[in-house]
């Protein structure tokens, strides 16, 4: 294709430009080119020839063709702001070139737009340079993305571990504890039981000397009634010598089937002159229990202590004593065992449980209250709780022990159910 540019004219700045290392063109009113430099036709693999009289747009590649062409021609009807922007542009050999683009207005004699100089610079190189570097750094980031996730899983596992290793040294400490204190409790138990065992023996034989003495003297005598004295005396110590019996799990049972709901409602008329005006006791029985192998006299003891325990509980009056028998199923080492190296089996468990509104008793307290001898009142030997223990462990049971400052107590005995 020839073209003459008819139309251009020529200035003295053509010289300089068409030797110029930078690509330049220019283009009419129309959006063809008439004039190019060698630059140009260089870096597009064209000749002058080739280039002259062609519409500028032709050059761009087919997906930005038409864009490109709505722009020259909105340039070129409305003057408006020039400025630098990039276009992809075809070779002849057909490699597509990255091209950035600065244009400028030229103008006739009058003042009025002629058409536009564009200078272009090929940047296909720095392109692909900052794609090759968007994708390194992308990757990186996919990378750091991905360690990061590592890193939090690591942590994460770690945090878990450090939490799972505290809650096994917690709960080593606290088998360790138990163990202590079931290992200081059988001590005490073998302790207790021996002494109460010797002192048995002892009161027995002075009662029995003590009424044949009173055998051989009048009734009426002062010396038959300061005898008397002593053997009621006598009888009190053998009471507290049976209860030392009871908690060390050497007392004499009578073991027989029980059932459990029966038992406590035949003492409800001995328990409810104990709460006197002082609380409401609520009885629920639960009927059709399965029985337990027990001594009454020993499950009668435990249901006395709870109950008087509940109301030394209570301050004022006006509270409440809940008494209550069900059953439960508990898995093997669930329930907390009375004596060093023994589990309680899984199985049914038959329960009394006394609960009180009371003052409620703190941690501290609650780890002691089954000591011999401890206790919280101004009065009283302290061996209530002592020997209930005592006769749980005599019959495979167990005792748990709910309780808040100001909450109240909540304590629950278990034997195990026959069969």
């Amino acid at each position: 294709m020839s073209y003459s540019p008819k139309t251009r004219r020529l200035s003295s700045a053509d010289a300089i430009l068409a030797q110029a290392p930078v690509a330049c063109h220019e283009i009419d009113l129309e959006g063809r080119i008439v004039w190019v430099n060698a630059a140009e036709c260089n870096l597009l693999g064209l000749s002058e020839s080739d280039l002259l009289g062609r519409d500028v747009w032709e050059l761009v590649s087919p997906e930005e063709r038409e864009f490109s062409r709505q722009a020259v021609a909105s340039k070129l009807a409305n003057e408006g702001r020039v400025s630098r922007f990039e276009r992809t542009l075809v070779r002849a050999d057909g490699v597509r070139l990255t091209i950035e683009l600065h244009e400028n207005y030229m103008r006739d004699e009058a003042g009025a737009i002629a058409g536009i100089r564009t200078f272009l610079i090929d940047i296909t190189e720095r392109k692909r340079a900052e794609e090759a570097l968007r994708r390194i750094q992308e990757s990186l980031e996919q990378r750091v993305r991905e360690r990061t996730q590592e890193l939090e899983l690591a942590i994460e596992f770690l945090r878990r571990e450090m939490e799972e290793r505290r809650t096994a040294e917690a709960e080593h400490r606290k088998l360790e504890t138990q163990v202590q204190m079931s290992q200081r409790l059988e001590s005490m138990g073998i302790l207790a039981g021996g002494v109460a065992h010797e002192f048995n023996n002892l009161l027995t034989s002075i009662m029995g000397y003590a009424s044949l003495a009173a055998a051989d003297l009048p009734p009426e005598s002062q010396a038959a009634k300061n005898i008397g004295r002593a053997i009621e005396a006598a009888q009190s110590a053998a009471s507290l010598t049976q209860q030392m019996l009871a908690y060390s799990g050497r007392g004499k049972f009578v073991v027989k089937p029980l059932d459990v709901s029966q038992l406590v409602e035949e003492m409800q008329r001995l328990l409810e002159p104990i709460a006197g005006k002082k609380a409401t006791v609520l009885w629920e029985l639960a009927p059709d229990l399965p029985p337990i192998e027990a001594d009454a006299d020993q499950v009668r003891q435990v249901v006395m202590s709870l109950f008087s325990n509940a109301v030394d509980a209570l301050e004022n009056p006006g509270g409440t004593i809940g008494v209550s028998t069900g059953v439960v199923w508990a898995e093997a080492g669930e329930l907390p065992p009375l004596q060093v190296g023994r589990i309680l089996c899984a199985g049914l468990y038959v329960y009394i449980e006394v609960s009180d509104t009371g003052a409620g008793m703190d941690a501290e307290t609650v780890t002691r209250i089954f000591d011999p001898f401890f206790t919280t009142k101004f009065t009283g030997r302290g061996l209530g709780l002592a020997a209930v223990q005592g006769i749980l462990r005599g019959h495979r049971g167990s005792i748990q022990v709910s309780s808040e400052p100001g909450e109240g107590s909540v304590f629950r005995v278990l034997f195990p159910a026959v069969g």
